[in-house]
């Protein structure tokens, strides 16, 4: 093409959400009133550039609504003539809109049922307020996953919905989806063109269209030398083609409208909202704005990528932002409680022990939006704003309308399988059966496909409690123990643990039997001696755990192979002002021997430790380690007290208004951090991550081959989890899994590695922590650039978004159980995945008595818990309420505060630069 006809083609798209963390729901500038000051603002100002003629009166825009529930119920109410605005733009064929999401949810976190439920939705629903109900004909096939967070197994989904392309962020700043992470990185060419977009599991692939941000426009001096380079790079004919540029960015970003500067600094660039965008690109006859329906079938996709990790736009790249935070946890767990009661009613359904019925169906998965069904409610809670990409807390209005949808799945679910238990324990004719009888069902039915069908491995620790009671089933078996089979009876419940072989279920695969049928599931071998434990051991026929006479695990071995480091499973912290951090931890821990090994059946001991962070604020630490006879598996039960230190901290500037206090010399948690003492020597380490739509995946810790700079990495969060990731060097691997009743997180674990190692063994290689539930931080990754540089330091130092979620959990007791499989080769054998899948999501259990005709259940526990959070966030009434009448409530008596938001907290050093930079730009 000659270089005069190559154009740049400009997508101007501004990210709407009226529904945020880090602002509640109050119609001021410190809620959602914001938005609609910005947005309103931002039509004026393109409309205002249309009539006066610039871009030859022709200014499209992509809006970019990332969840329609909450943003358009707002603009209809609060803002209609602006919404009709939109709608008009776009029926006169100048404006399009783009595939967002319904509920602005972590797309990641859903299975394929509630993806495709979402999607649907969008485009059309009861409510009224679908893409198509409003923007008929100008939705564009690409889609602005919320955060943009991928996982695999999207493509395949996304282009059943007829979604065309992915618009993914490739941005010099840490706000960011895959710019470090693309190996090899882009070129040229690639950065301002579409991409041909593969999966990893499958031959499926879609556009990727690489999106940018204010970072770009700061790191170039302004926009207009920006899109001067990329032209300087067409006529050199490393772009041989049109370029084509997307600029996204949150709406409700001053960055749009203005921002507020001395009147000495007016005259600086990357100020002027998007009239200074426009008013460059009048100036520039080779730069046209357009929109992605015009444009990108117009463009040939210029070669192949794959993207391995998990990401997010967050903090290093990924999920940080949302699964860090303590309160986070406690939320997910509900929403992996609530998924357990669908799924187990589910699996009896499937296995054909209850009945399918129209009312199960409506409380699962109504397909009207206006219904509070399980599906709506999930959906809704796993919102991205529910958890928040505010740092380090969310806005406490926020809380609380997450743990509404949360508990509303909860509520939904739990109705539906205390429907259908009562068919259980009936005759074909309805008949109550006169027998006590028992129900041990292994959750199979995790979603709609078949990589959601869970598989269970030869055996299986069954570890529950009936609570308040159990029913006169287990009665004889207390009375008369059978070896191998626990069973402890307190006031307050009954803990059963023994270990299923699952040869003896059914062929439909579960257990449904009476007391003497239940005996034959139990294993009778005789006490296996190597099962054993003391104040320095702890082993079984795999496992061999030893300690130091500091209580230090100093190794953790497995068919003769090594898998630790020293330390393995320490606890410590990080605390201090950011240039003088220093770490905490025990000098020594206290063992106690729980259980010697000689009852034939479990070893375990418990590890004590306490560490002060200051005078009188001590970190209190157990962790209960177990190994059972038969099983190749660590079981951890880990408690970490943190003592309240508070502080006068808060994220109330500019955008932010989270007041809630905090000390910011919290840095990282760590409860239990696994050390895994192979390396990455021959090849680098690769992390293993099983996600919600059940796809198994894989990458490698690469990211010093895209920029040598992110060699070591302080953190990193791309992996997620629907239960378990694992670690390996290709020959040997630890998988480590979690019990998602007890605690879960999508993202559970973060990453941390070094490429020399951290010199705590005596080979040197590539090396990794692994940091169940905690929280580490540090430097961002680097994004590599062809600017100054300076957008990455720049916007970190005074933006919120860009701290550590440690202070969350100031005061906080945490509590998660894990297991830690060790093994041989690359990735983890099926049989340890299905044990990972089984452990995270266990059996539901269910004893009836045959004389009182009651049911006792294993989720007991479960039900007390989700009445304790109602109560300690005092929403109860806010459960019945919709939305709109929260936001009523909410305003009632709200007093508007008096406070500009379109400042710039900026250090002397970092103005000096942007003066610099400013004057730069004029030449």
């Amino acid at each position: 093409m000659d270089y005069q006809e190559k154009r740049i083609y400009f997508v101007m798209s501004p990210h709407i959400n009226y529904y945020h963390s880090f602002r509640g729901d109050s119609i001021g500038t410190d809620g959602f009133g914001l938005d609609i000051q910005i947005m309103e603002n931002l039509v004026k100002m393109v409309e205002d550039c249309e009539s006066q003629g610039l871009c030859h009166g022709k200014i499209p825009i992509s809006w970019d609504y990332s969840d329609l529930f909450w943003t358009i119920q707002l603009q209809k109410k609060f803002q209609p003539e602006v919404l009709n605005q939109v709608i008009r733009r776009c029926k006169d064929g100048k404006d399009e809109v783009i595939l967002g999401t319904w509920g602005n949810s972590i797309l990641p976190g859903l299975d394929t049922e509630e993806l495709v439920q979402q999607s649907k939705w969008l485009r059309n629903n009861q409510m009224g307020i679908g893409l198509e109900q409003l923007f008929q004909g100008r939705i564009a096939p690409y889609i602005r996953t919320q955060e943009t967070m991928f996982t695999q197994g999207m493509i395949e989904i996304l282009n059943q919905l007829g979604v065309k392309g992915i618009l993914n962020y490739y941005t010099v700043i840490p706000f960011d989806t895959t710019r470090p992470l693309l190996n090899p990185p882009l070129d040229w060419n690639q950065q301002y063109n579409p991409i041909h977009f593969h999966s990893n599991v499958s031959d499926a692939q879609m556009l990727m269209i690489p999106m940018y941000g204010f970072g770009e426009t700061m790191d170039h001096l302004s926009v207009g030398k920006w899109l001067k380079k990329i032209r300087k790079h067409q006529k050199s004919g490393e772009i041989p083609g049109h370029a084509l540029v997307v600029l996204n960015h949150d709406m409700d970003s001053y960055t749009w409208n203005g921002t507020h500067l001395p009147k000495i600094l007016q005259w600086m660039p990357n100020i002027g909202g998007i009239s200074e965008i426009i008013k460059a690109v009048d100036k520039l006859s080779y730069v046209q704005f357009t929109t992605l329906l015009e444009i990108i079938p117009q463009l040939t996709p210029q070669g192949d990528v794959t993207l391995h990790q998990d990401v997010a736009d967050g903090c290093f790249n990924g999920y940080y932002n949302w699964a860090q935070k303590f309160d986070n946890t406690r939320y997910w767990t509900i929403g992996q409680q609530a998924r357990w009661l669908k799924s187990a009613t589910d699996t009896l359904i499937a296995d054909q022990i209850c009945p399918s019925t129209t009312k199960t169906h409506s409380l699962l998965r109504s397909e009207d939006d206006r219904e509070d069904s399980y599906i709506k409610n999930k959906i809704l809670f796993a919102s991205t704003t529910n958890f928040g990409m505010s740092m380090p807390f969310n806005h406490p209005h926020r809380q609380k309308t997450a743990l509404k949808y949360g508990v509303n799945a909860f509520k939904a679910a739990e109705l539906s399988l205390m429907g259908v238990l009562q068919f259980i324990f009936h005759t074909a004719d309805g008949i109550p059966l006169k027998e006590d009888h028992l129900l041990i069902l292994p959750i199979t039915q995790r979603g709609a496909t078949p990589e959601e069908q869970k598989n269970y491995p030869p055996k299986l620790l069954i570890d529950s409690s009936f609570y308040p009671e159990i029913n006169s089933f287990f009665d004889s078996f207390i009375k008369n123990p059978l070896k191998n089979l626990l069973i402890e009876k307190t006031e307050e419940e009954t803990h059963l643990k023994f270990i299923l072989s699952t040869q003896q279920l059914s062929q439909e695969g579960f257990f449904l039997g009476n007391q003497q049928e239940f005996s034959s599931l139990i294993e009778l071998k005789e006490s296996n001696l190597e099962l054993h434990a003391d104040s320095l051991k702890l082993q079984n026929e795999f496992l061999n755990l030893q300690f130091n006479h500091l209580g230090k695990i100093t190794s953790f071995s497995f068919q003769g192979q090594e898998f630790a480091a020293p330390h393995f499973l320490d606890s410590s912290l990080s605390f201090g002002k950011k240039n003088a951090v220093k770490s905490f931890t025990s000098q020594r821990d206290q063992i106690l021997v729980l259980e010697d090994g000689s009852n034939g059946f479990s070893a375990s001991v418990q590890i004590t430790a306490e560490f002060f962070v200051e005078k009188n604020k001590v970190v209190i630490t157990e962790k209960i380690v177990t190994v059972y006879r038969g099983l190749p598996q660590l079981f951890v039960s880990v408690s970490m007290k943190i003592p309240e230190i508070k502080g006068s901290a808060n994220s109330d500037s500019n955008v932010y208004s989270v007041k809630v206090p905090y000390d910011d010399r919290w840095q990282e948690i760590i409860p239990c951090e696994i050390r895994p003492g192979f390396l990455g020597q021959e090849n680098y380490l690769r992390i293993w991550k099983h996600n919600f739509l059940g796809r198994t995946t894989s990458f490698d810790l690469d990211l010093e081959e895209v920029d040598s700079s992110n060699g070591d990495v302080d953190c990193f969060v791309g992996n997620i989890s629907d239960g378990w990731m694992a670690v390996s060097n290709r020959k040997q691997g630890l998988l480590v899994g979690f019990n998602s009743l007890k605690a879960a997180n999508f993202a559970f674990s973060p990453l941390k590695w070094k490429k020399k190692g951290f010199g705590d063994i005596s080979q040197t290689g590539q090396q990794i922590r692994i940091n169940p539930f905690g929280t580490y931080f540090g430097e961002m990754l680097h994004h590599w650039g062809t600017g100054t540089g300076h957008a990455q330091k720049i916007i970190p130092s005074y933006s919120s978004t860009f701290k550590s979620t440690a202070p969350t959990f100031s005061g906080k007791n945490i509590q998660f159980d894990l297991v830690i499989h060790p093994y041989l080769g690359d990735k983890p054998q099926n049989a340890v995945q299905a044990m990972a899948n089984h452990y995270s999501l266990p059996p539901l259990i269910v004893a009836w008595n045959g004389k009182t005709q009651k049911i006792i259940h294993n989720f007991g526990q479960i039900q007390a818990s989700v009445k304790e959070i109602i109560k300690e966030y005092d929403i109860t009434s806010l459960l019945e309420m919709s939305y709109l009448e929260w936001v009523e409530k909410i305003n009632a008596n709200y007093i508007p505060e008096n406070k500009r938001r379109d400042d710039l907290n900026l250090s002397v050093k970092h103005l000096i630069t942007l003066f610099i930079d400013g004057i730069r730009s004029k030449f």
